[in-house]
């Protein structure tokens, strides 16, 4: 039997999709609350990082625009 791909976590939607279903694989009885409190710690980590990674993404591309224009940061 195929494996069922799940999306991928590097988007806040793919993290809060990936909450959602094993917030309900708990509440179905198939993951253990306390589990389920590790997996939600991390996704969490990782929904903070990939927030950072994106807010950086676009200081540096606002910075080259800035830059394009002739104007020096402040």
């Amino acid at each position: 039997m195929p494996r069922k791909r799940h999306k991928a976590l590097d988007t806040l939607q793919g993290i809060r999709d990936e909450m959602l279903r094993l917030y309900q694989s708990a509440k179905a009885g198939k993951i253990d609350p306390k589990e389920l409190g590790k997996f939600i710690y991390a996704l969490n980590t990782v929904a903070q990082i990939t927030k950072d990674v994106d807010v950086v993404d676009r200081l540096d591309r606002l910075e080259e625009a800035q830059a394009e224009l002739g104007d020096e940061p402040a």
